[in-house]
Parts: structure tokens; C-alpha cells; sequence
């Protein structure tokens, strides 16, 4: 993939020079920040020789698009933008899980991980999608944006069987894993 070329600053960026990152999220509408930020990933997938449209197949384009970005950071140690990137390209999967699983609500705090957190309530779960994008750039693979998709995608499902509540069903999963993970630092097997 072609390494990512300059793109001009957003007017978004230039009003609100100066200001910290909290206070320019604050000025700014959260559903108007989506459309913004989507259509800045669409320029950015452009520069890369890839196209983004808000099926679930494009979540996988925005994992390759993000390896890219990582292994770039890796060469460089330049995080310049790197977080505006992060949110353009959380700004997308939320579009996506929007137009394929029905909306949720983007909002700037979270009570239990702070403010400008950037969580995604969908359902009665909340998600995040932007520490998801942030996480792949900056840490790798280990943090691969399509497969936390996919853990999304049989959340859904298994809500739809069950007719759970997607965020009791989390909470439970993740409870079952964690035993499951305190088993074997015991030496006990999970099985």
C-alpha cells in the first residue's frame, strides 16, 4: 500500500486552534463530528488506494488501511495526527454498525473511563471504537479493529437467539472469560 500522503488540515482543525481536545469536542455536535469524521476516513482510505462504504465488509478495509498507519508510526515514531486518524476511522465503524445493526448513541464521556472517552452506546452496550482505532495504530496487530468487530457482530447474534440484553450478555461473557483466565494462571485447566 502506498505510504499515506499530506492531506490539508480541516476547517474543523482550524476553527478550533488552540483549544484543548475536550473543549473541541464540546463545541461540537456529536453527530455532526460522525458525519465530519467519515467523510475525512473516505479521503484518507483515497490516499491509500482503498474504498470505504458503511458495509460490514468495510471494517476489514479499515483494519488494512490501519496496519499500514501502524507499521508507518513503527518507522517513524511520528504520532503527529495520529489520533485525529484514529477518531476519522471510529467514526466509520460507528457509521457502519449504524446503517447495518440500527443506531446508537456517540457521546464524549463515559462515567466509568472519563471524559473524552468516546464511547458508543449501541443496545445497552457500550463500545469503543476510537480507543479500538487508537489501540491498532499505536500497538499493532494485537488490537486488530476487524476482530473486535467480530466479537461485536456475535454479540448481536447471540443477543437476536437469546433475546438478551447486549450488555448483561457482555457482562457475562466477560466474567466466564476472566474465570476462565484466572483458572489457567492457577494451573487448572478451563475446560
Amino acid at each position: 500500500m502506498p505510504a499515506m500522503r499530506a492531506r490539508p488540515t480541516p476547517n474543523l482543525a482550524r476553527r478550533f486552534r488552540g483549544w484543548s481536545w475536550n473543549n473541541r469536542l464540546m463545541a461540537v455536535d456529536m453527530e455532526d463530528l460522525k458525519i465530519r469524521m467519515d467523510d475525512l476516513a473516505h479521503q484518507v482510505a483515497d490516499a491509500f488506494g482503498e474504498a470505504l462504504d458503511h458495509s460490514v465488509d468495510s471494517v476489514q478495509t479499515v483494519e488494512r488501511i490501519l496496519a499500514e498507519i501502524h507499521r508507518n508510526y513503527k518507522k517513524t515514531g511520528n504520532v503527529d495526527g495520529l489520533n485525529g486518524l484514529a477518531l476519522e476511522f471510529a467514526a466509520h465503524i460507528i457509521k457502519v454498525i449504524d446503517a447495518n445493526y440500527g443506531p446508537g448513541e456517540w457521546t464524549r464521556d463515559h462515567p466509568k473511563f472519563g471524559e473524552g472517552s468516546l464511547p458508543y452506546r449501541w443496545r445497552g452496550t457500550d463500545l469503543f471504537p476510537y480507543s479500538w482505532c487508537q489501540k491498532r495504530i499505536f500497538d499493532g496487530p494485537a488490537d486488530n479493529v476487524w476482530s473486535k468487530f467480530e466479537a461485536f457482530q456475535k454479540l448481536v447474534v447471540q443477543t437476536d437467539e437469546r433475546g438478551d440484553d447486549p450488555g448483561a450478555l457482555l457482562e457475562r461473557t466477560r466474567k466466564e472469560s476472566r474465570v476462565r483466565f484466572l483458572g489457567r494462571r492457577k494451573g487448572r485447566s478451563s475446560l
